[in-house]
């Protein structure tokens, strides 16, 4: 009885090790920049398109986790905030946290950091992607 019990731990940790890994996990954080609740939906190609919440205005955040398999990269996913997309391709090499800016102008992102939206042209300041079309300088 007990070899057979010592047995099924054995098979049940192997088993948790090997789909340990199996798949890519994302943390993506939306900030709003303007004065309107927004809805928030994330499209995979393996959930499709879920609603991850509403994101609050003036500053507020809203955390959403992703998870896809590994033999599913490259993966191209979309997120939807308001009336602003943004398509996106995941890579083995794809950081874990991604982070995204919702203006006035439109959905910013993705970048590896929360970034700043700041006047002026400070390093590291996140834009609005220009309409297409636009020459920018």
């Amino acid at each position: 009885m007990k070899a057979a019990s010592g047995t099924l731990l054995v098979v049940v940790a192997l088993c948790a090790m090997m789909t340990a890994g199996c798949q890519k996990q994302l943390e993506l954080t939306f900030v709003n920049h303007t004065n309107s609740v927004v809805p928030v939906r994330v499209s995979t190609p393996q959930t499709g398109t879920m609603e991850a919440g509403s994101l609050g205005p003036s500053g507020s955040k809203l955390h959403c986790t992703i998870r896809i398999e590994m033999e599913d990269l490259p993966a191209l996913c979309t997120c939807t905030v308001g009336v602003g997309f943004k398509t996106f391709t995941v890579t083995k090499d794809t950081k874990g946290k991604l982070w995204f800016h919702y203006t006035k102008e439109g959905l910013a992102g993705p970048t590896d950091k929360e970034g700043s939206l700041v006047g002026g042209t400070q390093e590291g300041e996140i834009k609005p992607p220009a309409p297409a079309g636009t020459v920018v300088e």
